[in-house]
């Protein structure tokens, strides 16, 4: 390096080597200066290898990085030169074996468009919150949403529902006490109600509760009886006579008569067969 060098050696030490004093006062009697470092951009010769990246050699001095220069040498570089993302080999190992980087200056790349974003604007995304995404990603691929046991997070849009003001993650609606009704949308479970016999939800407003059964079934499927309860369309029968609706299991109570009317027994004398005098 024209009239300068970085270090001298004793040849002693099996594994290491100390300055040479006496080496380094012959070369500044001759006019040579130390100095802390080899100038950046200074050229090493590239040896590659089949097997391994190259021959590295172990640069003395504070600076020890390089890239692969496009005219086929070793350059010397600053590392905080680089762009982001770019590789650059460190030359310090005794074995001829470089340490591959790769360049990182405060910054994070965003793992949904892969820009460069400086660390402090990174956001952090997902349950565990381990994905890291810019401020614009955020915004328009995520929503604010209630995850694994009630904690928020950000989760993509695409896996968040709205119910009640609040959005929930998909992944973890039971744990948040929400469920999926029959058509599709969502609701808090204290606001719906589940009908075994279509084991479905519905909302809570849609359903009657059934005295005899004490099952929650639609409102569309079922009928008020003559006593004010609820019962499943399929569970009732109606009295032609009087129009009130009774449950199938109440035994002794249908009667059907000779035209064939299926009526109330307390109406079955009004069905009764006339006679005429003298039969």
């Amino acid at each position: 390096m024209d009239k300068n060098y970085v270090r001298t050696y004793k040849a002693e030490g099996e594994h290491s080597s100390t300055t040479d004093e006496r080496l380094d006062a012959r070369l500044q009697n001759q006019g040579y200066d130390k100095q802390r470092s080899w100038e950046y951009d200074t050229l090493f010769k590239h040896i590659p290898l089949q097997r391994r990246y190259f021959v590295a050699p172990y640069i003395d001095g504070n600076q020890y990085h390089v890239v692969i220069d496009t005219r086929g040498y070793l350059r010397l570089i600053d590392p905080n030169d680089l762009d982001n993302g770019d590789k650059y080999y460190e030359c310090r190992n005794t074995s001829g074996t470089p340490t591959q980087e790769t360049c990182n200056t405060g910054t994070a790349q965003c793992e949904d468009c892969d820009d460069w974003i400086d660390e402090d604007d990174v956001c952090s995304v997902g349950v565990d919150e381990t994905g890291c995404v810019c401020e614009n990603c955020r915004d328009n691929n995520y929503t604010w949403a209630y995850t694994y046991r009630g904690r928020e997070r950000y989760v993509p849009s695409d896996r968040a529902v709205y119910v009640s003001g609040n959005y929930y993650d998909t992944d973890y609606l039971s744990e948040n006490n929400i469920v999926e009704l029959a058509d599709g949308d969502y609701a808090c479970q204290d606001e719906a109600c589940y009908i075994e016999r279509l084991d479905q939800y519905h909302l809570t407003d849609d359903c009657v509760h059934c005295e005899h059964s004490n099952l929650y079934e639609l409102e569309r499927d079922c009928t008020q009886l003559h006593d004010g309860e609820w019962a499943h369309d399929d569970d009732c029968w109606q009295c032609e006579h009087s129009h009130e609706w009774y449950l199938d299991d109440e035994a002794g109570i249908r009667y059907e008569t000779e035209c064939g009317k299926l009526v109330h027994i307390d109406h079955a004398d009004e069905y009764a067969p006339t006679t005429t005098e003298g039969e």
